[in-house]
């Protein structure tokens, strides 16, 4: 009797069921993990692609506006004044679309912007319509500050001083 006893506490196999239920649970969370990282992953990328593709959608419409002012500016000054002028027409420069994609909410437009003054030369708002940069002196190009002092000398500006400090 005691041999069959021991025979059978022999025979007995350690239960394992629950160290088997941990390890299948184990590689089940760390496949669910992996493929949420590959989603992840995939969204970036795919975001990535349509800013992407937004850029240069607007690098093109940036450069169409460019052209649309180079041609508005090489008409006659009669012809330009029939069409509304430089200054402000909102009618040619205002939300001018280039391109209508797939997505009505997100149109492809330029549109000429620059700041609007009042009687007193106050800054006054936004208009839209083109202005005249070539009035405007870059003093960062020129060579010497000797030659710096001498055009705001000649300028006789308030800001004479400050230039021939520099």
């Amino acid at each position: 009797m005691e041999r069959i006893r021991t025979h059978a506490l022999a025979k007995r196999k350690p239960k394992r069921n629950a160290f088997l239920l941990i390890a299948v649970l184990l590689i089940v969370s760390a496949v669910t993990l992996g493929a949420l990282a590959f989603t992840q992953s995939m969204l970036v990328g795919h975001e990535e692609s349509r800013l992407a593709g937004e850029t240069i959608q607007a690098r093109y419409a940036a450069d169409s506006g460019i052209d649309a002012a180079r041609l508005f500016l090489a008409f006659a000054k009669q012809t330009r004044d029939e069409e509304g002028g430089t200054y402000s027409n909102a009618n040619n420069f205002q939300a001018v679309s280039v391109f209508s994609g797939r997505d009505p909410m997100n149109p492809c437009n330029y549109s000429f912007v620059a700041p609007d003054l009042d009687e007193e030369g106050r800054f006054s708002g936004v208009r839209y319509g083109m202005q005249n940069e070539s009035a405007r002196l870059n003093v960062n190009v020129l060579q010497s500050s000797t030659a710096k002092c001498r055009l705001a000398k000649s300028c006789s500006r308030p800001w004479v001083e400050w230039i021939c400090r520099v």
